[in-house]
């Protein structure tokens, strides 16, 4: 398995939250979809710096 040690970080973060899992075909025009492949090409391709605001986003 790839990512052993993101995916057991992201096991213990749901622990103690109720999570739902829904699978979306990818690349298929989902919104949502669409902006998590775009901020984890960035991040896989190092880029940092402001991204475009999300709606409804705070950090």
């Amino acid at each position: 398995m790839k990512n052993v040690d993101l995916w057991q970080r992201l096991l213990a973060a749901m622990r103690p939250h109720t999570v739902t899992w829904m699978w979306v075909k990818g690349h298929a025009g989902h919104t949502l979809n669409e902006r998590a492949d775009e901020l984890a090409t960035r991040a896989a391709d190092g880029l940092d710096g402001p991204l475009i605001d999300d709606e409804g986003f705070t950090a």
